[in-house]
């Protein structure tokens, strides 16, 4: 009988030992399980942060593209007028550097 109880005993503290083991591996699974939904929620984010941040991209790339052809239009014009008011000072200087040129030489 007394072996019985001894049997008894053991059987209940292996009993005891196998809940308490079960229990915390049920609450490291359960840490596990709100950590991996963390990282899914901090993926999906990162995700949506990009998708948003590459539109955002394409929309400034397409603006900085308009402001380059604008700049380059103004560019060409302010070009063009320079080189008809260098034309027209050209045109000017030439009859009196004419005059001081002979004036010179004589």
């Amino acid at each position: 009988m007394n072996i019985l109880l001894s049997i008894n005993i053991f059987i209940g503290e292996l009993v005891k030992r196998i809940e308490q083991d079960l229990q915390e591996a049920n609450t490291a699974a359960k840490e596990k399980k709100l950590l991996h939904e963390d990282c899914v929620n901090k993926v999906s984010f990162l995700e949506k942060s990009i998708k948003e941040h590459d539109n955002s991209r394409e929309g400034r790339l397409k603006d900085l593209e308009k402001k380059i052809k604008e700049t380059k239009a103004l560019l060409q014009s302010a070009s063009k007028d320079l080189n008809g008011s260098c034309d027209r000072l050209a045109g000017l200087l030439k009859p009196p550097i004419k005059f001081w040129i002979s004036y010179y030489r004589t």
